[in-house]
């Protein structure tokens, strides 16, 4: 082989070889960032009842406030 066919040669190898290692990292990439279904419904589900529970102490806090605050003068604030 001629020194410009081997040049070729090794070039071609050397993009097959970066192109390879790039497929790779990409397809790692794709599988560490899937998600299982069900584990994204059951942190939906979690989030919602902490919503639902946030939601409920609050309304109860003001329920108390209104309950406390009633039958008192407002104390200047």
């Amino acid at each position: 082989m001629s020194g410009p066919t081997l040049l070729v040669l090794i070039a071609l190898i050397f993009v097959a070889l970066v192109v390879a290692i790039v497929l790779i990292i990409v397809w790692a990439v794709r599988k560490s960032g899937k998600v299982d279904p069900r584990l994204e419904l059951q942190r939906a589900y979690e989030a919602g009842v902490r919503q639902a529970e946030l939601q409920r102490a609050y309304e109860a806090g003001l329920k108390a406030n209104n309950e406390q605050g009633q039958g008192k003068p407002n104390s200047g604030a």
